[in-house]
């Protein structure tokens, strides 16, 4: 019979990536497949529950429940299950379905009604399932009922690809290990084009498996070209994943390769030349089918039609020809070529998801084509991930773990080999499966707010206490609601994997062709019940409510799926650059990009035509700026949205009223401004100035900005300063001085720290300037914020004597692009400093002895690095096999080690650490087309984390608005440790113009930057604002070459404390040298761990001091002080007990408005402060800090007795005289 519902089949876990073969597909629309039903019987580990019996006689296996029995079945991936009760039926039968992928966790669902009375159930899924049939304990009645599962009979391979096709390259043999032969393949370089002689009509099948190198194990993405004789260039995006399962050999030796690859060309009748083309070095089998040779081709349809060369390829087509194009009715071939350019395609919004869920509507349109539904699985898996949900309410129980998703285990899996390299045994890998948990009480309920999606997803639930039995609804806006129910009673047994790398790691669930996720060890991953339901796009808000009376809350999470941007690997990255460098293409398409970069960004714009107007390329350089675009996407909208942030609040458009200036009039003001600054009268000198910013004369003008900005800062005027001067870089500079006014700024912002403007001008100089020395500012900025993936695609853009190597090759090694680490070590030609380098390499590529034999050649640094790398390997071996003291201990040695480094430092998240919040918040950034996760701390509901040091803290805050309001508000950071308490106030705080908060009717605030220094111990912090809720995202200093360690999580915080006694307590005595004002409460310390007994670790912290010519690019330098936060670093011995002016500012206005101080000596202390201070950037911070205090201050009358001497007549007149003053 013809199968009418086809379900996801996942390929095998041998099985070949690429795409499918259409003509297979075309064959299985033309004969079909078969669809069989075969008798659930009483199979051992395949039922629970009341086991179906055969009675004598019966033909059939049936079951009979009784009221409260249930049956449960384990069916295959890809499987329906159908229910034929014995005995015809006058009403709907009282039973009760239930699915779930094995895990524990249960959703209920409706099954179909076929015409004869029996019941389906289609999971759409593509693993194995379990289906539970209750009958219901209030039914009047048994039930006796025979259960079926389906499965397919497909076609047999009938055109198989026999014959090898000669390439004239060497050959090389490729096989599995305990394979007895081998396959020929040929190793092709990345760009080496090959030319074939082929006569049609025949298929190509091209088997491809690309060599890696090292760690680097995630998703690489490359790109196929063929050209058919003289036609259009067809390019194919490829992805393909590390070979796991079983070790490839390549000439006998083992080697690191991707999986097997097919990819699919058609030649029709007649001779023809082929020329093929990777992106990527490859290892290459072509493999051929002979046409169709039917005995009598009549009688034998479908007789093939090889299609002619395409005239077009699908980089071309506008969104209105896709949308055409995905019709039912067009051929195979264009739609898939169609779905992979709206993947592909970063400009468009959520392709990796929009692209794998339009295939698989088409593919469940089209059930004889069940290769479909495995590739828009394939591709769902590749181009997309989840992404967490978060309470949209207020819950302090909502942290982050790691789990492990169980799975049911097929018929043919067993302990399955899993092969990891030798450099995974010693690593604490990043890819990890993470989500944010909250507890779920009895009868309580939670809610999650979803962003905008621009396709039908998917929603994971997972639930970490899956053996605690639970009963749960699920409503998604105003729908039923979904029951769900947690019982792990007859759980089949689970997957489990052998390991061979000492036990350091764990592997979760490994698909075929698609990159696994890794666990932490053993002892730090949970196993947890995993469920995915479809979730509508239109879909707003989902509500979690628990319905039974469990006295122990549920651990619960939820996920939706997204789409991920997609990136070229390194090295084809690096070779489509090549290509464009070749024909002087990239530096036009990289200027054309920056100053047009809303056509860059438009879906709708033909690419690179428009950008590269009236400039003739060849059709290979065409696809591969194409290509080039698409991976500089998510850099471009990085830097629009800064360029956006930066032009925020000033007035680019009508010019003020102008005029000329009479040459006297003008000499009159230059005069009197001189006199006035040389008097120190820089009121006066502002006033000045002013007037003659009226001047029509472009130079006058500019002259007006240099006096005023100098004067405003002399008043400590920071703010109106730097807008001023924005304003004028922005809309009133000629040409000639734009580079002074973007000095000026550059150092006005170098000095005060603010690296958020610094990139909102590094972003808009680089549309105006061709200064590679611009570029390269904005690619160590990139470096410093974490943004590693955009640093390292723009630095790969600059001549070889403007890159930032140092920063550029840490990244390389962090990322592990080794084509690209290549690459830039040609460009080092000092033999230490290429010993150094090479070193790192080795380190990485586990080869410990090489490093060392490097680094000994390596100057100082070497010598730092020979230390640093003993003891790293002592503190990873207590981290990993130590007892509970041992890890505490080895967490504070190594959170001292790190330190000591050297090498540049990043920035990474630290939210994993926490341990408490008030909930979370999904803030979106349009401009960005992206969403990031921060924290909420509300008053007494502060984060808590316990973290080791010394280690320097970042916090990005944001005040949070009301929705109706844009009045700037004032506020307080607190940071509260064991012993002491740091202060630090944000001012005038607005609304930000570029973030979202969906679902939310509070606003987020500007980012208020603060950073730390914590010292050396363990620490117990509590962040909050103090009267306000913040949105907090919190970040720590490391070194990006860290020698593959990073900081554990940590141990468990103590309950926050209540604020409110804090503020009337704390008194302020100290500073901390980073600027925080430093509060002393009396609490003890954290204890300390004891020494190590098992493990003997080295931690003396012993820094080499290296020398200013060799090793200066490797000190850690501290950034210059950040503004409102550490804006006066201190002065003399770090332990002083004495206040900095600004420190004393702080603490002043924290006595004013939180202890109660007297407002009339405290203001005329804090005006003197103020006073006292001229030099810059020192004095611009205290100015708002004065305005803060001042703020609604009214005049108070002051009477004044005084005496006036007159002259008169030669004799002096005295007289008293009483005056009242405000």
């Amino acid at each position: 019979m013809r199968h009418g519902l086809f379900l996801l089949l996942f390929l095998p876990v041998l099985a070949c990536a690429g795409t499918p073969d259409l003509r297979e597909v075309e064959l299985h629309q033309a004969y079909g497949v078969t669809l069989r039903w075969d008798n659930v019987e009483q199979t051992p580990g395949r039922v629970a529950g009341i086991k179906p019996r055969k009675p004598l006689g019966a033909t059939l296996h049936t079951v009979h429940l009784a009221p409260g029995q249930w049956v449960e079945v384990r069916l295959s991936a890809g499987s329906q299950f159908r229910l034929h009760p014995v005995k015809p039926a006058s009403s709907p039968l009282p039973l009760q379905f239930e699915t779930s992928s094995g895990s524990g966790l249960y959703v209920q669902q409706q099954p179909g009604n076929l015409p004869n009375g029996d019941l389906l159930l289609d999971p759409q899924g593509s693993t194995p399932w379990l289906v539970r049939v209750s009958l219901e304990a209030s039914a009047d009645r048994d039930v006796e009922f025979a259960l079926f599962s389906s499965r397919l009979i497909e076609l047999p391979a009938v055109e198989p690809y026999r014959y090898r096709q000669d390439t004239g390259l060497r050959d090389e043999h490729v096989r599995y290990a305990g394979d007895p032969g081998a396959q020929l393949f040929s190793h092709l370089r990345a760009g080496e084009t090959i030319e074939l002689s082929v006569e049609g009509p025949v298929r190509y099948r091209l088997q491809q498996r690309l060599l890696l190198t090292g760690k680097n194990h995630s998703l690489r993405h490359y790109q196929l070209r063929y050209r058919l004789d003289d036609g259009v260039m067809q390019v194919v995006d490829a992805s393909v994943s590390t070979a796991r399962r079983r070790q490839v050999l390549l000439n006998g030796e083992p080697v690191s390769a991707s999986n097997l690859r097919n990819d699919y060309i058609g030649i029709p009748e007649g001779r023809h030349r082929l020329h093929l083309q990777f992106s990527e070095g490859v290892l290459l089998r072509i493999l051929k089918s002979l046409p169709d040779d039917y005995l009598l081709p009549g009688l034998n349809a479908p007789t093939h039609h090889y299609p002619a060369p395409a005239t077009s390829d699908a980089g071309s087509l506008t969104p209105q020809q896709l949308q055409s194009i995905l019709q039912p009715g067009n051929p195979l071939q264009t739609v898939q070529q169609s779905i992979m350019r709206m993947i592909v395609d970063n400009r468009r919004r959520g392709g990796g998801l929009v692209g794998p869920m339009t295939l698989m509507a088409i593919a469940r349109s089209q059930p004889d084509a069940p290769a479909l539904l495995n590739e828009a699985q394939v591709l769902l898996n590749r181009h997309s991930y989840y992404d967490d949900l978060l309470p949209a309410t207020t819950h302090d129980k909502s942290q982050q773990r790691h789990f492990a998703q169980r799975r049911i285990r097929e018929a043919q899996d067993g302990n399955d080999h899993y092969l990891l390299n030798t450099t995974e045994s010693g690593e604490l890998a990043d890819k990890l499966e993470t989500a944010w948990f909250t507890d779920l009480t009895d009868q309580g309920e939670i809610d999650f707010n979803l962003p905008d999606r621009p396709a039908d997803s998917l929603l994971r639930i997972v639930i970490l206490d899956h053996t605690l039995p639970a009963r749960l609804q699920l409503y998604m806006d105003n729908q039923p609601p979904l029951p769900l129910r947690l019982d792990n009673a007859s759980t089949p047994d689970l997957v489990h994997y052998r390991i061979d790398a000492s036990r350091a790691l764990a592997a979760q669930a490994v698909q075929a062709d698609h990159d696994s996720s890794w666990q932490l060890p053993v002892q730090q991953t949970r196993p947890a019940a995993v469920l995915e339901v479809p979730l509508p796009r239109k879909v707003k808000n989902i509500r979690i409510l628990r319905g039974d009376d469990g006295q122990r809350p549920v651990s619960l999470a939820l996920q939706y799926r997204t789409a991920r941007p997609y990136r070229l690997s390194d090295s084809s990255y690096l070779h489509l650059l090549d290509v464009l460098r070749k024909e002087s293409v990239l530096q036009p398409l990289w200027r054309a990009c920056l100053t047009n970069i809303d056509t860059a960004l438009n879906p709708d714009a033909a690419l690179p035509g428009q950008l590269l107007a009236g400039q003739t390329i060849t059709e290979n350089a065409r696809s591969a700026a194409r290509a080039v675009v698409n991976h500089w996407v998510p850099l471009l909208r990085w830097l629009r949205a800064r360029q956006e942030s930066y032009r925020a609040g000033i007035d680019t458009g009508e010019q003020p009223a102008r005029r000329n200036i009479p040459t006297r009039e003008l000499n009159d003001i230059l005069t009197s401004a001189k006199r006035a600054e040389r008097a120190g009268h820089w009121l006066p000198a502002l006033e000045n100035w002013r007037r003659l910013s009226d001047s029509k004369q472009v130079q006058h003008r500019q002259a007006a900005l240099s006096g005023s900005v100098h004067a405003l800062l002399k008043l400590g005027e920071y703010p109106l300063a730097e807008r001023l001067l924005r304003g004028s870089y922005l809309s009133d500079t000629p040409s000639t001085m734009q580079t002074l006014r973007f000095d000026q700024a550059y150092t006005l912002y170098r000095q005060q720290n603010n690296s958020i403007a610094l990139e909102g001008l590094l972003a808009t100089e680089l549309s105006r300037s061709q200064d590679p020395q611009r570029l390269s500012e904005l690619v160590v900025q990139l470096v410093d914020a974490g943004r590693l993936k955009e640093a390292l695609g723009a630095g790969m853009l600059l001549p070889a004597e403007n890159r930032p190597h140092h920063k550029l090759l840490a990244v390389t090694l962090k990322r592990h692009a080794w084509d690209t680490f290549e690459a830039l070590l040609t460009d080092i030609d000092n033999d230490a400093e290429r010993a150094l380098w090479q070193g790192y390499r080795a380190w990485a590529l586990d080869d410990p002895e090489s490093a060392r034999r490097h680094w000994k050649m390596a100057g100082s640094v070497g010598a730092t690095l020979l230390q640093k790398s003993r003891e790293g390997q002592h503190l990873l071996t207590a981290l990993l096999h130590g007892d509970k003291p041992q890890r505490t201990l080895a967490t504070q040695r190594l959170a001292e080690w790190l330190p000591q480094l050297p090498g540049p430092t990043v920035w990474q998240p630290a939210t994993g650490r926490l341990s408490g919040h008030a909930g979370m918040a999904w803030l979106y950034s349009p401009g960005l087309d992206l969403g990031f996760n921060t924290l909420r701390a509300r008053p007494g509901q502060p984060l808590q984390l316990r973290i080791a040091g010394p280690l320097r803290l970042r916090f990005d805050i944001q005040p949070l608005h009301d929705k109706d309001q844009d009045l700037p508000l004032d506020g307080w950071l607190r940071v509260q440790s064991d012993t002491q308490t740091w202060i630090s106030p944000f001012t005038g705080n607005r609304a930000s113009t570029t973030l979202r908060w969906p679902g939310s009717q509070l606003r987020p605030g500007r980012i208020e930057r603060r950073e730390l220094q914590l010292p050396a111990g363990m620490h117990q912090l509590e962040i909050s604002g103090i009267d306000r809720e913040i949105l907090v995202r919190l970040s720590v200093e490391a070194p990006l070459l860290d020698l593959s360690l990073s900081q554990p999580a940590n141990l468990p915080a103590t309950p926050a404390s209540d604020w409110r006694q804090l503020a009337r307590d704390t008194t302020c005595t100290r500073a901390d040298k980073n600027g925080f004002v430093d509060c002393q409460v009396d609490k003890m310390p954290l204890p300390v761990a004891g020494t190590l007994e098992q493990q003997a670790i080295n931690t003396e912290a012993l820094a080499v001091e290296l020398s200013d010519t060799e090793g200066s690019q490797w000190h850690h330098t501290r950034p210059a002080p950040l503004k409102s936060l550490s804006p006066v670093p201190q002065q003399g011995d770090p332990a002083s007990h004495l206040l900095t002016p600004y420190q004393t500012m702080v603490s002043r206005l924290w006595q004013l408005e939180k202890s109660g101080a007297d407002a009339n000596n405290t203001i005329a202390e804090m005006e003197a402060l103020t006073k006292s201070v001229q030099q810059q950037p020192q004095a611009s911070f205290m100015r708002p800090l004065l305005k803060r205090a001042t703020r609604g201050a009214d005049w108070q009358a002051m009477t004044v007795n005084f005496r006036i001497l007159t002259f008169f007549g030669g004799c002096f007149f005295s007289e008293a005289v009483i005056v009242k003053i405000l």
